[in-house]
């Protein structure tokens, strides 16, 4: 290739390292940028789809919570009770005896009006037009607009119906017809109209975006929901018919990039805007700025390859007075600047010695640092002594307190507190007997129960024969706070746990048992295969199965079982191992 140019071969070697290496820079600078391109708009494409599928999920969000009002305005008027009551309202003719009917409905409609966060009030209209009206922001409706509310409930027969917000009204409603449910006649009579409104402000802020954007409701040409009036024309121009789509418009002198999804349910068309500068300003500026790093990196190479190519001829003897250096004792690296950087020997020398040099350094300064962590730990041994007892002090203080102001329930849960701090802080034993175990667990069921009053009742079976059996200490009670956790929190009826200990064959059995909602079968599945990862739920059972497999070996664990809608057990299997005193004092009995 080169013996075509004569000139090449008067070329110093230097400068032909030197041009080879700016070729291959020049290249790999290209290909780089070539790549950032691509890479770029791979990401524009991108950015459409995720803002559609942002859109969609906000949707199918407030279609949900819409559809779970709906079915809390279907639990109401078909709620036996209730309907006893508006059936009694119908025929009741006395002034005095309509009054108490309505406070009794009120009384039946404020649980209902707690079931759901973004229900403002939910309205009855009896017959003759009396109004009763309960929930966290009551508020009567003008007789003009509650006539035509009932008109429009009338029409529908007995069928749903959402009123969209207006100046009149800022709140969504539902609307419907409240019929007689009973099956002695064979015709639904009419007995009143119900109507919920929501705060679909608050239902769609808790959706909102970080990144500026706006989220506005159409209903063919009319505006649904703005959070501002002056966006409101960020809905108009969406094209009627279509299910979903996206298209960049100026609003005002801004421009933004706009995606629009069509509800199924509701038939309203939901659009998200985002301001169009706030994304792709950001995105050319990436631009430039790859551009700038690249070209500044690209530089770099150059001088670096300029410097590694006029390193070739560093005099060996440099070498030989860093060598009388380090035998001196002076170990420091930060001089050694100009090194030869050659791929041949004498580069390869001087690298492989300042490789070793540097080592030697990291091991001082290992052993170093070592020292100081061995005088933190000890310092932290020690603190870790003082403050507990600060704290048991602390909490035997409070409980005397207690007990002189007569509150022994407040007497008790500090005590308990306490007792589970010790048993959970005291690192002098692993292994403790099942007795001393569920005695920790009684005291953090003691406090649950006075946390929880009447919601939460707790029984405990434990067999003689076992009490004196050895297991891991603190297995039990993050069991029971998962139960507390995930069956009385998602529950209105009593949440009943049953905590045991029995023996079977050679075996100790300890179980957990609630009437919870159970737990999802695919989520069961992939529990038993191990397929829960850490930050899901179900790293409390996998820390206690693999506690329990360390100490006493693969045959032993935990054992998770539950049917949706009847509850979950959790069991855990050790070995019949009793305690040395346990065991004398059996001998001795």
């Amino acid at each position: 290739m080169w013996r075509g140019w004569p000139r090449w071969r008067f070329v110093k070697i230097k400068h032909r390292l030197f041009a080879l290496f700016a070729f291959f820079a020049a290249f790999l600078g290209l290909s780089a940028a070539a790549m950032l391109q691509y890479v770029y708009r791979v990401y524009d494409a991108h950015l459409y789809e995720e803002s559609a599928r942002s859109l969609n999920i906000s949707l199918r969000t407030v279609d949900m919570e819409l559809k779970q009002i709906e079915r809390l305005s279907f639990n109401i008027l078909s709620e036996p009770q209730v309907q006893e009551l508006l059936e009694q309202l119908k025929s009741e003719t006395n002034d005095y005896g309509r009054f108490r009917l309505h406070e009794s409905l009120k009384n039946r409609l404020l649980g209902f009006a707690d079931m759901n966060r973004y229900v403002l009030s939910v309205h009855f209209v009896d017959l003759v037009g009396q109004e009763t009206v309960v929930g966290t922001a009551p508020a009567y409706t003008p007789t003009s607009r509650k006539e035509w509310l009932l008109r429009l409930a009338s029409e529908r027969q007995g069928a749903f119906v959402w009123v969209p917000p207006d100046e009149d009204e800022p709140a969504l409603v539902l609307v419907r017809d409240v019929r007689s449910w009973s099956f002695q006649r064979l015709e639904l009579e009419r007995l009143g109209t119900l109507m919920i409104r929501v705060r679909l402000d608050k239902l769609l802020g808790d959706l909102s975006d970080p990144r500026d954007s706006r989220m506005l409701i159409a209903d063919d040409d009319r505006v649904v929901y703005t959070p501002d009036d002056a966006l409101a024309s960020l809905a108009e121009g969406v094209p009627n018919g279509v299910e979903r789509g996206y298209d960049i418009v100026s609003r005002s002198g801004d421009t933004y990039f706009r995606t629009y999804v069509r509800s199924p349910y509701t038939g309203w068309t939901y659009v998200h805007a985002i301001p169009y500068g706030n994304v792709f300003r950001a995105v050319v500026a990436m631009k430039r700025t790859a551009v700038a790093v690249l070209s500044v990196l690209l530089l770099i190479v150059c001088l670096l390859g300029l410097r590694f190519v006029r390193s070739v001829t560093r005099p060996i003897e440099r070498l030989a007075r860093r060598m009388r250096l380090v035998g001196m004792g002076n170990f420091e690296v930060d001089g050694w600047d100009d090194e030869p950087s050659t791929v041949d020997e004498l580069g390869s020398l001087h690298r492989t010695f300042r490789s070793m040099v540097e080592k030697i350094n990291e091991l001082i300064r290992e052993n170093y640092v070592r020292q100081l962590a061995i005088r933190e730990a000890e310092y932290k041994a020690l603190q870790a002594q003082i403050n507990p007892h600060f704290l048991y002090n602390t909490l035997d203080s409070i409980n005397w307190l207690a007990k002189m102001n007569r509150q022994p329930q407040i007497s008790a849960m500090v005590e308990s507190l306490g007792a589970l701090l010790r048993n959970a802080v005291n690192p002098k034993t692993h292994l403790i007997t099942v007795e001393e175990e569920c005695r920790i667990a009684e005291h953090y069921a003691l406090i649950q129960k006075i946390r929880f009053g009447d919601r939460l009742e707790i029984d405990f079976n434990v067999a003689d024969d076992v009490r004196g059996c050895l297991v891991p200490k603190l297995v039990l009670q993050p069991l029971m706070e998962n139960a507390v956790h995930y069956a009385l929190d998602r529950m209105l009826e009593t949440c009943r746990i049953r905590v045991s200990a029995v023996a079977a064959g050679d075996d100790v059995v300890l179980t957990v048992e609630d009437n919870g909602p159970g737990i999802d079968p695919e989520w069961l599945r992939a529990w038993k295969n191990g397929e829960i990862p850490a930050q899901r739920t179900g790293i409390g059972l996998k820390n206690i199965d693999e506690r329990i497999k360390i100490t006493f070996g693969e045959a032993y664990g935990v054992e998770l079982d539950s049917e949706p809608g009847r509850g979950t057990r959790v069991s855990i299997r050790i070995p019949r191992k009793e305690a040395a005193g346990h065991v004398q004092g059996a001998a001795g009995g």
